[in-house]
């Protein structure tokens, strides 16, 4: 008998126990246990229980051998779970899954997709973008919406996510764009229609002799500071070059040169400071919180 050329079988499933030889698309050979195969593939099982000759064996598998030997680690009992990196990698590995109707691959995919929030995102490469799209791709909305959530300190116009994002549906690609707009235009808004909501004090009370007279003090609104203007300035240019979450939330820009007489501004008539850089910070951060954040 000829001696096998080890060189063609994969690694992984060269063991001569095997009594069913796979070849994948690239020409790698597996030999594999048909009763493993039975137990986790629709497509097998179906196949032996079809009437078959002996030595009749499959035609050549639909995928590389990557995708096989990564199926095959999920299937098989006694093998370590595969690391798998990109989403080309998760994509092909599911339309593997998919066509020969093996559930524990799926099922593996999303519990991988699912442990990237729960317990290590280094599985996914800690790419929230990655992550949104391969929730979309297997049909995971919650964790679709939590992915969409950590895109925010991501500029996804950069063009850097293109071909990520060129994996979506129109809707899936539309709903995150309209996340991020929405984000923007609601918090840019309320800083420079509403400047009073960040104001620690909105109002004054003054005393003068005639509204003593007919009971008690009169409320004047605060005025608009000037430097109310060099704020949203530095704000707009910052949102320019850095997504707006990852300008907003850190303090860095309150410190910006222009903004230090806004701190000071003093109201003319109670002579109290109108907004200091603490009270503004938390405002800010309570509107960016209860701003909606997910798709």
């Amino acid at each position: 008998m000829a001696a096998r050329d080890s060189s063609q079988y994969h690694p992984s499933y060269s063991s001569r126990d095997g009594d069913l030889l796979l070849s994948s698309s690239d020409g790698v050979l597996f030999n594999v246990h048909s009763d493993v195969l039975r137990r986790a593939s629709g497509f097998f099982k179906d196949m032996y229980d079809m009437p078959r000759s002996a030595d009749e064996t499959p035609g050549p598998l639909t995928a590389k051998s990557n995708t096989v030997a990564a199926a095959l680690d999920i299937i098989y009992p006694d093998r370590g779970y595969p690391t798998i990196a990109t989403v080309a990698d998760f994509q092909d590995l599911q339309s593997f899954g998919d066509y020969y109707s093996m559930p524990k691959v799926g099922s593996h995919i999303r519990s991988l997709i699912q442990a990237g929030f729960r317990v290590s995102p280094d599985i996914l490469g800690v790419d929230p973008v990655k992550l949104y799209v391969l929730c979309c791709r297997f049909g995971l909305e919650k964790e679709a919406k939590l992915a969409s959530a950590q895109t925010l300190r991501i500029d996804v116009k950069s063009g850097s996510h293109d071909a990520l994002l060129e994996e979506l549906s129109c809707e899936n690609l539309l709903r995150l764009t309209r996340l991020h707009q929405r984000r923007k235009d609601a918090v840019l808004n309320a800083i420079l229609l509403n400047p009073r909501d960040f104001f620690e004090l909105p109002k004054c009370r003054v005393r003068n002799s005639v509204n003593m007279y007919f009971g008690g003090p009169e409320n004047y609104l605060h005025e608009i500071p000037t430097s109310w203007a060099i704020l949203t300035q530095v704000i707009y240019e910052a949102i320019e070059k850095e997504p707006l979450d990852c300008v907003l939330r850190d303090r860095k820009f309150l410190d910006h040169a222009g903004l230090g007489t806004l701190w000071g501004t003093k109201c003319d008539r109670c002579v109290q400071i109108v907004c200091t850089k603490e009270h503004f910070w938390k405002s800010l951060q309570d509107l960016l919180d209860r701003t909606p954040n997910t798709v």
